[in-house]
């Protein structure tokens, strides 16, 4: 499965107006039903049980969805780019097209940090990167994209799913067998700490 996104206005019950990116899933069900959901369709069902359930600052804001089978798709804060794009996008001289100091790194850092600190009472992310970080029109970094991330008490901090992370911010654990596979609030803080490597080198780990 493939998906897009979208910008959108979503009219509240209070009558404000405001922007969303609406996250639209291509799930590859053709019209027979009952198929079973790939793996794309199944990081959607767990991203929306997972944002449901939050609300910080520092978190990407979670307004609604579908989970319809033939046409996925999520309603979220829209932010206007990603940490990834702000470390390496380049002008047509090659120079960074995001210019950023210290103060700007260690803002960032503190953004991420105190996500993560809200969420590791019941959640570990699984697949925290640059990606996975957005940034709002304040320049606010807020964790996304939590197809990956699983509640503590469902987990027992352990898995057998090999679909953990991306490997250059996964912790050593995230590497073991499936049958010994556990993760933690290690497993984020690890990732943070590659994050952070990359926000100040510019370098891809």
């Amino acid at each position: 499965g493939s998906g897009v996104v979208r910008r959108g206005t979503l009219l509240l019950s209070s009558g404000a107006r405001v922007p969303v990116a609406v996250k639209l899933l291509d799930t590859g069900v053709d019209g027979g039903g009952g198929q079973p959901l790939n793996a794309h369709s199944r990081a959607l069902a767990q991203e929306v049980h997972v944002l449901s359930r939050l609300d910080h600052p520092n978190v990407v804001r979670f307004y609604g969805g579908s989970l319809d089978p033939h046409s996925p798709f999520l309603v979220e804060e829209l932010c206007e780019v990603s940490l990834h794009r702000v470390i390496h996008e380049k002008d047509s001289w090659g120079a960074p097209l995001h210019p950023y100091g210290l103060a700007d790194v260690l803002r960032m850092l503190r953004d991420i940090a105190a996500g993560l600190a809200y969420l590791h009472p019941t959640v570990v992310h699984r697949d925290l990167k640059p990606g996975n970080v957005l940034l709002d029109s304040n320049g606010v970094a807020k964790i996304s994209d939590f197809g990956l991330a699983r509640f503590k008490q469902n987990t027992a901090l352990a898995t057998t799913e090999v679909d953990v992370g991306t490997a250059a911010y996964m912790s050593p654990e995230q590497f073991a067998p499936a049958a010994e596979l556990k993760v933690s609030d290690r497993t984020d803080v690890f990732a943070l700490g590659m994050t952070a490597w990359e926000l100040v080198t510019r370098q891809r780990p």
